[in-house]
């Protein structure tokens, strides 16, 4: 079992463990509508890669919010107050906020980087960074109550935590994804699944986070070389793009370290069967 108090310091988020190797995380400000500010996206980085690190190893983690809503997003009133306590001159309010800006797409890119694949629920409010975290996950559900926008236009930015650099990728409707992302408009669960931004749709949240619970199981059956080479030859063809050879190839090494006698005894196992 992972060591959940050593996870304690992570206090924007409920960590519980309901299956030996299966993580289920919540976001947990659902009196701001589980947005997030600057103390709860460092969180959120950190938390992933603990749990990357954990031993024994987690085999996979399911997100949700605490509450009705997975995320509002942005805490707008921290947000507020972070853009006016910037430097005055262009050039080094510039810097500044660049340099914010990628420490904030590098942790909520961690649910790709790290190994085990995270299974994000969408229910209630999912606006603007909620888009961003739910395409770094590797699978994506809804409840019937999620509303979702790529909110960021209708504030007067672009959205720049990796929404508009993954949800195409992962839908393969570009014309779609840029009418979502040009209006901001909210689109429903349903349209999500029609648009492949989600695999699956469940009545309720607690029905969405059961079937998440369920399918992260399922999930945690396998060994971990085998879910993590998995999880990292699909990231490599939606992040990286990757022509298919040099993911062949780069299967075919993992494979070639990954495969041992635990594998082979469990090939002759399932051989058996037959």
């Amino acid at each position: 079992m992972v060591d959940l108090r050593s996870l304690a310091k992570f206090t924007q988020f409920a960590v519980t463990e309901p299956v030996a190797g299966v993580v289920h995380v919540e976001i947990n400000r659902p009196r701001a509508l589980n947005s997030f500010s600057t103390t709860t996206w460092t969180q959120y980085g950190d938390l992933l890669a603990a749990l990357d690190a954990a031993e024994p190893p987690v085999r996979a983690i399911v997100l949700s919010g605490a509450g009705p809503h997975f995320t509002a997003g942005l805490n707008l009133k921290e947000a507020v107050g972070e853009f006016e306590a910037l430097p005055s001159r262009a050039a080094q309010r510039a810097a500044q906020l660049y340099a914010s800006t990628r420490a904030f797409q590098a942790a909520i890119s961690t649910a790709a980087r790290i190994r085990p694949p995270v299974i994000a629920v969408a229910h209630g409010v999912c606006y603007g960074l909620a888009i961003d975290i739910m395409v770094a996950c590797a699978v994506r559900i809804a409840a019937a109550d999620a509303r979702l926008s790529i909110k960021e236009i209708q504030v007067g930015f672009a959205a720049d935590i990796g929404t508009l650099q993954r949800i195409g990728r992962l839908t393969g409707n570009q014309s779609a994804v840029a009418e979502l992302a040009l209006t901001g408009r909210d689109f429903g669960a349903t349209e999500a699944a029609d648009l492949g931004l989600v695999s699956a749709v469940h009545d309720t949240k607690e029905a969405a986070v059961t079937a998440a619970l369920e399918l992260a199981t399922a999930i945690a059956k396998a060994s971990p070389p085998a879910i993590y080479g998995t999880k990292r030859a699909l990231v490599e063809m939606t992040e990286e793009a990757v022509p298919v050879d040099t993911g062949l190839d780069r299967i075919a090494k993992y494979n070639s370290r990954a495969i041992d006698a635990s594998v082979v005894d469990g090939l002759r196992k399932r051989a058996s069967r037959l």
